[in-house]
């Protein structure tokens, strides 16, 4: 697989960003040897939106779910509100059936945390509330209103 220039890879990244980021919140960062692009994000502003996130596009599905590993093993991983499962796959209601990627809710560092892949777009997302908010459950369903 040949690797698309960066520009072209930071313009697709950019395109899957979840609504509620203000223009020029988000700025490329220099992504791991195995991406293609990688960018931090500040405040979103959607209700119960994460103060901060990061967001990594690979080059497949492979790729992504060894990355997402590698946060798992860095991460106090905790079960998702609801009793969901962490770490473990997602589902899209539309496609209840069809696994969309694997999703952890972790405590990093003192801080709440929900990290999921993206398994059709490569994509590992990463958000994290702060001591002010929002909590885990907050997070939880600010993502459940993103993926």
């Amino acid at each position: 697989m040949s690797t698309p220039p960066p520009a072209e890879s930071q313009a697709r990244l950019f395109g899957m960003l979840p609504p509620g980021y203000p223009p020029d919140v988000c700025k490329p960062i220099t992504p791991p040897k195995d991406a293609f692009a990688k960018v931090s994000c500040g405040k979103n502003v959607d209700p119960d939106g994460p103060p901060s996130a990061t967001y990594a596009l690979f080059p497949d599905k492979a790729t992504a779910r060894a990355a997402f590993d590698r946060i798992v093993k860095t991460s106090a991983p905790v079960d998702c509100p609801g009793r969901i499962q962490s770490p473990g796959p997602w589902h899209r209601n539309a496609t209840p059936d069809q696994v969309s990627g694997m999703l952890l809710c972790a405590m990093q560092q003192g801080y709440p945390a929900v990290v999921w892949t993206n398994d059709d777009e490569q994509l590992v997302s990463v958000v994290q509330g702060e001591p002010q908010g929002p909590t885990l459950e907050q997070l939880y369903m600010w993502w459940s209103t993103h993926s």
